[in-house]
């Protein structure tokens, strides 16, 4: 690959992100003592000091009043939320809600009007590229590549840069096994663009697998964002990709997750934050949150939750998933 493209994609560890200042101001330590709009009830830290455990996990990521505008708008308005060290944290909420810009203020790809995301103690914006892609990695709900790459190729991409001290022979066995656990070890050899958009769903899952496991050998403390990574799969790939989230969070790593389908919100998350018209609206326990009352306020449809249909009309509830053999790459669609 040219190391013209990999520099692109990871910035050089001596060269700080565009319009990072390395003076940047630390904060004080009262502005982050609870983080009290990130934190559900009967769910605050543990200690006072700086708030760095909530709910008995360190918080790895921390945006704090965040506020996002777009030619006027607010699509993000005075939002805080903690990510916890092995939790799995679900945004939902409808369309324009602020969910996919919420997630990326967290990850660093866009910078908020107002408030601050940390890493860790660090203001975000401080964080130079190279060592923020070995603690984060995303897997965006669209990813367009120019260039005629193989899938084993944009796996790849995971591991340049941030797996450089690597060897040769342990960065091809990281890649075999991230392509393996998203199920697209079969499609290594075919062309990334020639794949389905389920496909290249999973093999973006692979990449981000490989740049956590790559940065995991420089450092911990990991988050994982994934913006509505089950949109373009079947069933069977839905589950397959949500267990190896709760997987990884089970690792330890901070993982936040943009869904819209609320029976596999409730079944997978640890934490679930609704948002609705830029704001955090509610946030808890899928069984704190979820009740008749937010379905009418916030996804404006008349329907209740725990109810069964009427008889002989068929429904599936992902609770009761049981994997029966793992989905063939060269097979799936």
């Amino acid at each position: 690959m040219p190391e013209s493209v990999v520099q692109t994609l990871i910035p050089h560890p001596e060269e700080p992100r565009s319009g990072v200042s390395k003076d940047a101001p630390e904060g004080s330590r009262g502005d982050w003592r609870i983080l009290r709009d990130a934190i559900p009830d009967g769910m605050a830290p543990q200690d006072e000091g700086i708030g760095d455990r909530w709910a008995g996990s360190e918080i790895i990521v921390a945006g704090r009043n965040l506020s996002y505008l777009a030619s006027g708008r607010a699509l993000v308005e005075d939002a805080s939320l903690a990510l916890g060290a092995g939790r799995l944290t679900v945004l939902v909420g409808p369309n324009g809600a602020g969910k996919s810009t919420l997630l990326k203020l967290l990850s660093g790809e866009l910078a908020p009007a107002a408030g601050e995301v940390r890493l860790g103690k660090e203001p975000l914006s401080a964080v130079p590229g190279w060592r923020l892609a070995c603690r984060r990695a995303v897997m965006a709900q669209q990813t367009r590549l120019a260039f005629p790459f193989t899938v084993y190729e944009v796996a790849r991409l995971g591991v340049e840069g941030v797996g450089r001290a690597l060897t040769r022979s342990a960065r091809e066995a990281l890649i075999g096994e991230g392509l393996e656990a998203a199920g697209v070890l079969g499609l290594a050899a075919r062309a990334y663009q020639s794949l389905s958009g389920g496909e290249q769903q999973r093999v973006q899952f692979a990449r981000a697998l490989c740049q956590l496991e790559a940065g995991a050998t420089l450092g911990d403390n990991q988050a994982l964002f994934l913006d509505e990574p089950v949109a373009n799969l079947d069933l069977c790939h839905q589950l397959a990709l949500l267990d190896r989230a709760r997987a990884l969070a089970g690792r330890g790593v901070a993982v936040l997750a943009v869904l819209h389908d609320l029976n596999l919100a409730a079944a997978c998350a640890d934490t679930l934050v609704v948002m609705d018209g830029g704001r955090i609206v509610a946030h808890g326990t899928p069984t704190e949150t979820l009740n008749d009352a937010l379905l009418k306020r916030v996804f404006r449809v008349d329907l209740a939750f725990g109810r069964l249909p009427p008889p002989g009309l068929p429904f599936l509830l992902p609770q009761q998933a049981r994997e029966i053999a793992r989905p063939s790459a060269v097979a799936a669609g």
